[in-house]
């Protein structure tokens, strides 16, 4: 059950802590000598990373641990009271405290919890082999389920029985994709693909939040196409994305498209992204995103300067580079080294500024009202027209001959 890596103390463990977070492991365990370092903490120390989030479990109740803290004059925010978890603030770093649990009923969503002073206990209610190990304060592993041989081999595992661990939480379904995007290197069991496929009509019962929070970290892995022909074969996409263009993201991110979520829902639901906004209840921010990925400008290898200025004029870079992929992987067009000048460009071009304002335009002599506004939106287009080149002297030029014109 137990069994001791390369660390042999509490000080080779600060080689993956930042100092200030070595200072709020020291002050943590000073109060909570049993508390152990869980979850994403104990792969990061084996993967040899820098650990992140310092997430501790304790086999004190809640309300003691926050007695503790509270009697030592630090503060504790009650995240979490009612499941068990508090965080305390030491040196500036949030240490989150979760006490050991055991599950006395699930739903699917939720669960009704006891506490408990039994680690194995508390590991077996995890999702994951590797998501179930702990390390105490000298450095000693306790890995209940061949955690490290799953990690070191890349191979998701979910504690126990696969469809046992779903019905408990179908958050699980999603979250295994997420760690086998990270952590898998080779294809999951068959009992763990007959679970996943069997359990997927669980995913409507989620939060719309809870399923883009998971999604969102699944699409912006560097393995997606991966992830996506499993999650194809168990039935997850059609249920997420019944209209998804599974083929052209998956093309895309073979051939270089960015790690980046928003941007490759926006390919694999490109144009109707849209209405996939309001069903994952995006934020107001990321729908407006995706919005102007649909209608950024379309811009090709052939594109001259000028029509790259005036597109940075209206749009965004980020939208441009977006749209860029869309075409690109609907064509299929393998012209990788032209594609990717032209996304160089793009990132590499200053964004044009047009130079004139409202007032400019009142000094040159036009009386304020409607009449401002209209020679401000044909001195932008002609300035457009010439690729957004012109300085505010050659604005004032032309506007010089409109009003000539107009009178």
């Amino acid at each position: 059950d137990v069994w001791r890596v390369m660390l042999r103390s509490s000080v080779e463990i600060s080689k993956y802590l930042s100092p200030p977070q070595e200072q709020a492991a020291r002050a943590l365990w000073k109060l909570l000598p049993d508390a152990r370092l869980v979850g994403g903490a104990v792969r990061d120390i084996l993967l040899g990373r820098t650990i992140s989030d310092l997430d501790f479990a304790s086999s004190h109740p809640p309300l003691k641990v926050k007695e503790i803290f509270e009697s030592s004059g630090i503060p504790i925010i009650p995240t979490g009271l009612a499941h068990g978890t508090v965080t305390a603030l030491l040196h500036g770093v949030p240490c989150e405290i979760t006490t050991l649990r055991r599950d006395v009923e699930t739903d699917g969503r939720h669960a009704v919890v006891e506490w408990t002073d039994d680690w194995k206990e508390d590991a077996q209610r995890r999702d994951f082999t590797f998501n179930a190990m702990s390390c105490d304060r000298d450095g000693v592993i306790y890995d209940y389920f061949c955690g490290q041989d799953d990690l070191i081999a890349g191979r998701v595992r979910f504690v126990g029985d696969p469809e046992e661990r779903i019905t408990e939480d179908a958050l699980r379904i999603l979250r295994f994709f997420r760690f086998y995007g990270r952590y898998g290197r080779i294809d999951p069991d068959a009992r763990t693909v007959k679970a996943l496929t069997e359990t997927s009509a669980l995913l409507e019962g989620l939060s719309p939040e809870r399923v883009w929070s998971e999604v969102k970290q699944i699409f912006g892995g560097s393995r997606l196409p991966d992830v996506l022909d499993l999650m194809q074969r168990c039935g997850i996409l059609r249920r997420l994305f019944p209209d998804g263009d599974m083929s052209s993201l998956s093309w895309a991110v073979i051939h270089g498209m960015e790690n980046a979520p928003l941007m490759r829902l926006g390919l694999l639901l490109f144009p109707e992204a849209h209405s996939i906004a309001e069903s994952l209840r995006l934020s107001r921010a990321e729908e407006s995103v995706l919005r102007t990925m649909m209608q950024a400008p379309v811009l090709e290898p052939e594109t001259s300067d000028a029509d790259v200025m005036r597109a940075l004029a209206v749009c965004d870079a980020y939208s441009l580079i977006a749209r860029t992929w869309v075409t690109q992987a609907k064509r299929r067009d393998e012209r990788q080294a032209l594609w990717n000048a032209l996304r160089d460009q793009i990132v590499q071009t200053a964004v044009p500024s047009f130079p004139l304002a409202g007032r400019d335009v009142v000094q040159a002599g036009v009386a304020p009202g409607v009449k401002v506004g209209h020679m401000l939106m044909l001195l932008r287009q002609w300035w457009l027209d010439g690729g957004c080149v012109a300085d505010a002297g050659q604005c004032l030029v032309y506007l010089q001959s409109l009003l000539k014109e107009a009178d």
